[in-house]
């Protein structure tokens, strides 16, 4: 059994070597296209959220302005009492008003970084020497921040612009809007290139 059969392949110090560096290089790539795709997941979700962000920010905006609990203008009896009716478990009531002051609180603050962000980004557009720099922020704003949103079309014929081109703005603004919402960090278009081993 131990011996050799005649025929059989004898793989050579050289041979094992090629083997193994093929494999590390298979290794390198599989690890590189998962990483790949990791950062586009990480992107896509940041994209989706500022959408998601621009799509509600005014009822979020409206919450966080009008919520019932504001520490400073509420009775700490009226809001227990509130509770209390809603259930009777002590340890539980304390929870849920702990709940309602980090949901508030959470609330408050994304609503205000939101807000600077978009100052900032109409500040940019109009420093821009780009005009459409400028219509890709109305787009924005004419979609998501006015009291009456318009639509798409509407917005590319007062622009003077086919829908294809205002979706395409809207899309670019949304990139920007994500970059100075969530950092810069896997929103980058061109990866640093990969090491080739």
């Amino acid at each position: 059994m131990g011996k050799k059969q005649r025929g059989e392949p004898v793989l050579t110090p050289e041979m094992a070597r090629a083997v193994v560096e093929m494999a590390v290089e298979e290794g390198i790539k599989a690890y590189h296209q998962e990483a790949d795709k990791q950062r586009k997941l990480a992107q896509d979700k940041r994209l989706r959220n500022t959408k998601l962000l621009l799509k509600n920010f005014l009822e979020l905006e409206a919450h966080s302005q009008n919520s019932v609990f504001e520490l400073s203008k509420v009775n700490d009896g009226e809001i227990f009492d509130i509770l209390d009716m809603m259930t009777r478990d002590s340890s539980s009531l304390d929870m849920q008003v702990e709940s309602i002051k980090t949901s508030v609180g959470r609330t408050q603050l994304i609503v205000e970084h939101v807000r600077e962000m978009l100052r900032l980004y109409e500040i940019s557009c109009e420093r821009s020497k780009k005009p459409e720099d400028m219509r890709r922020y109305r787009i924005i704003k004419g979609l998501y921040l006015e009291e009456n949103p318009k639509t798409i079309q509407e917005i590319a014929d007062e622009e003077g612009i086919d829908i294809s081109t205002a979706y395409k703005d809207l899309n670019a603004g949304i990139r920007r809007l994500t970059a100075l919402i969530f950092g810069v960090d896997g929103l980058n278009q061109n990866p640093a290139p990969k090491s080739r081993h």
